[in-house]
């Protein structure tokens, strides 16, 4: 696994919560066309980024127990 210095990992934490952010922003603007086939291709993002965002929180965490 590679090793990433804790400023690192915030900064990815960061980009990961602005992409999750503008995602559902999104969700709801399709939401609002009524185009389903296309929310549900971005709540699969949302997943996505909900999955790395808890993988870089855990690697935060990990860091902060050394």
């Amino acid at each position: 696994m590679i090793q990433y210095s804790i400023g690192e990992l915030i900064d990815k934490l960061c980009i990961v919560n602005l992409k999750l952010f503008h995602t559902e922003t999104e969700i709801r603007e399709k939401e609002k066309t009524n185009k389903p086939e296309e929310t549900l291709v971005l709540c699969d993002r949302v997943v996505n980024f909900n999955k790395l965002r808890n993988e870089l929180i855990d690697s935060i965490n990990e860091f902060f127990e050394k």
